[in-house]
């Protein structure tokens, strides 16, 4: 209800295509992903994709942003292949604009990593979860939280694989 207000009043003062009306339609979509109601959410994430495109083009670490976030929602719809274009969008974004070599990037990996560990396809999930491990450990060293999460995510990974030797080591890196 809150965002809603905040929407219209935006909505008049800002207009349309303005990027703080595209952050809101985008708090409404995490929103709305979180109480489970994907479709709408989605619905958010497109009214603010289409105007981060207007306003900040499509090669903008916010429009990245955009897509990741309906990448996480398809995921939980268990769209996987729309969640994967969505979450593959985002990384080319976001190296054209960070580089290889980023911790958003790490990130967007640990996601698509995860689509692809939901939809049966290990191989994939390892050889991205690689590279995010690669990138977290150059980036931001061995005892950074985010090497944890990796870790993590690895374990779950190796877990499925029916690999639980492999996974308890992860778990317990």
């Amino acid at each position: 209800q809150m965002y809603e207000k905040a929407l219209q009043i935006s909505l008049c003062t800002l207009g349309e295509q303005h990027s703080i009306v595209a952050a809101l339609y985008g708090n409404m979509g995490r929103t709305m992903c979180n109480r489970g109601e994907y479709d709408k959410a989605l619905q958010m994430y497109d009214k603010a994709l289409e105007i981060k495109l207007t306003v900040l083009g499509e090669w903008h670490p916010e429009t990245a942003v955009i897509y990741s976030n309906m990448g996480n929602t398809l995921h939980s719809k268990c769209e996987y292949d729309r969640a994967i274009h969505m979450h593959e969008r985002a990384l080319q974004i976001k190296m054209a604009a960070m580089g290889k070599k980023h911790p958003d990037i790490a990130n967007s990996y640990l996601s698509l990593g995860s689509v692809h560990c939901s939809r049966g396809d290990f191989e994939k999930a390892q050889e991205v979860q690689e590279e995010a491990l690669n990138i977290h450990m150059a980036m931001l060293g061995e005892q950074h939280p985010s090497i944890a999460t990796t870790y993590a995510c690895m374990g779950v990974t190796l877990r499925r694989l029916g690999k639980y030797d492999e996974a308890l080591q992860m778990y317990e890196k």
